[in-house]
């Protein structure tokens, strides 16, 4: 359910892709990055140079139109735009 195009409340966009990787679009640009899962629900994505602090998200639902993401001090609802 998580692979497809997402739209975030920004306007931006997040593109997850099977193998693993992930564009996040917006207004300043795009960035390329990995993602995995540390479990069912906890994902982590990092730049694929390993640089920068890894970010972690939590899933806390994914419908086939809706995915709502939480951090440690913000939660997003994302709509399936692909």
């Amino acid at each position: 359910m998580l692979i497809g195009k997402w739209q975030t409340p920004t306007g931006g966009t997040i593109e997850f892709r099977p193998e693993g990787q992930m564009t996040m679009s917006g207004p300043s640009g795009s960035v390329e990055l990995n993602y995995r899962f540390l479990d069912g629900k906890m994902m982590e994505w990092r730049r694929p140079d390993g640089s920068g602090k890894p970010i972690q998200m939590k899933i806390i639902s994914c419908t086939k139109d809706e995915l709502v993401l939480s951090s440690s001090n913000d939660q997003q609802t994302l709509r399936r735009i692909q």
